[in-house]
Parts: C-alpha cells; sequence; structure tokens
C-alpha cells in the first residue's frame, strides 16, 4: 500500500493567483493567464524566501507561508460576495 503525497498549502497558489490576476487585469482575457502563472510563481518565491528569513536559525515551510500570504485575501473574496 503507497503512503498519500502531502501537497500542503502550495496547491492554494492554485485558488489565489487567479483571483489577484482577474483583479489586476480586469476585462482584458489576452493578459488573464500569462499574469497568473507569473503570480502564482512570484508568490511561491516570496513564500520561500520569506520562510527561511523569518526566524532566525530555523525555517517554515513555504506550504504554511503560502496559507499566511493567501489566506486573507480569500477570506476577503468570499466576504465580498
Amino acid at each position: 500500500m503507497t503512503k498519500p503525497k502531502k501537497t500542503g498549502g502550495i496547491v492554494f497558489i492554485g485558488l489565489i493567483a487567479p483571483h489577484i490576476a482577474k483583479a489586476l487585469v480586469g476585462v482584458r482575457n489576452q493578459l488573464f493567464i500569462p499574469v497568473a502563472v507569473l503570480l502564482g510563481g512570484w508568490l511561491l518565491l516570496i513564500a520561500g524566501m520569506l520562510g527561511r528569513h523569518i526566524v532566525a536559525g530555523d525555517v517554515i515551510p513555504a506550504g504554511i507561508m503560502v496559507a499566511l500570504i493567501g489566506a486573507p485575501y480569500f477570506i476577503y473574496l468570499l466576504l465580498k460576495k
């Protein structure tokens, strides 16, 4: 029997990046996918860098940092509608 793979909070980028891209781009559909892809990469890069440098001598996993960055925006989207 194989163990299930742990993806963690990094999958959360797939939910947040398109919503942020839509807020930035608006109705220009030809820019939506490239902006969403770039935002997803940047979010993961920023989360990884913050996770390595926030606590001296220890590392916070990127999935946790992605959740801390993206959760407030996701809650804002839920309360907005």
